[in-house]
C-alpha cells in the first residue's frame, strides 16, 4: 500500500480562492434527502443535537437550520477561511446560540463528547479526502463515539465500482481505492460496500 500525502494543504488553497468568489448557497440534494429521513432516526428526546463533518461555507447547515431540522447544530471544518465564512453565513443563528463551528480535523478527533449528537452527516467531505488510512479508521471510530444509540450517520461517498469523468484513468491507483481529481489533482477515497459495512459495522 502506497503512503499518500494528506490533502490538507490543497483544502486550504481551494478554500482561500472560493473565498472571494461568489459561493453557492443551495444545499445539494443529498442535504434535501437528510431532511426527509428525519422522522426516520429514533430519538430520545425533543432536543437533538446534529453536526455536519465539513461544514464550507454554511450553505447545508443553514438550509438545515431554516428547515428546523434539528434543535442545536455543529460544523466541523479543516481551514480557517471555512470556519471564518461559514460564520458569517451564520451568524444570525450563531448570535441566537444555536450553533457552534470549530476548527479541527476529524481525522485524529471530533472535540465533543461521548454520545452526544442524533444526527451526523459527511457530504463528501472527510469520508472522502481522508487518504491516510490510520486517520480514516480514527474517523470513524469518532463518529460512532460521539452519535448517541440509535443516532444516525448520513454520508455520500464515491463507490469504487463507479465511473469518474472528474478524475484522471489511473487503474493502479483505483485498485488502491483512490481516484484523482481534474480540477486540483486531490486525492479521493473510493469505497466498496464491503469496506463500507466494515468501517461502520460499529
Amino acid at each position: 500500500m502506497a503512503t499518500y500525502v494528506s490533502n490538507i494543504d490543497k483544502w486550504e488553497n481551494l478554500h482561500q480562492k472560493s473565498a472571494n468568489k461568489f459561493t453557492r448557497t443551495q444545499p445539494n440534494d443529498t442535504i434535501k434527502k437528510i431532511l426527509s429521513l428525519k422522522n426516520k432516526v429514533r430519538t430520545y428526546s425533543d432536543y437533538t443535537r446534529t453536526l455536519e463533518i465539513g461544514c464550507g461555507f454554511g450553505r447545508n447547515l443553514s438550509y438545515l437550520i431554516n428547515h428546523k431540522f434539528s434543535s442545536y447544530y455543529s460544523g466541523i471544518d479543516l481551514t480557517k477561511v471555512a470556519i471564518q465564512k461559514s460564520s458569517e453565513t451564520l451568524s444570525t443563528a450563531v448570535k441566537n446560540g444555536i450553533v457552534d463551528l470549530k476548527l479541527g480535523n476529524v481525522g485524529h478527533q471530533i472535540n465533543y463528547p461521548d454520545n452526544y449528537f442524533d444526527y451526523v452527516f459527511d457530504i463528501m467531505s472527510a469520508i472522502t479526502f481522508i487518504v491516510d488510512e490510520k486517520e480514516r479508521k480514527q474517523y470513524f471510530s469518532e463518529i460512532t463515539r460521539v452519535l448517541k444509540p440509535g443516532g444516525a450517520y448520513f454520508f455520500l461517498a464515491a463507490r469504487k465500482e463507479g465511473k469518474f469523468m472528474d478524475a484522471y484513468p489511473d487503474e493502479a491507483l483505483l485498485e488502491e481505492g483512490y481516484i484523482r481529481r481534474k480540477i486540483d489533482s486531490m486525492l479521493e477515497r473510493v469505497y466498496t460496500s464491503e469496506e463500507l459495512a466494515t468501517l461502520l459495522s460499529p
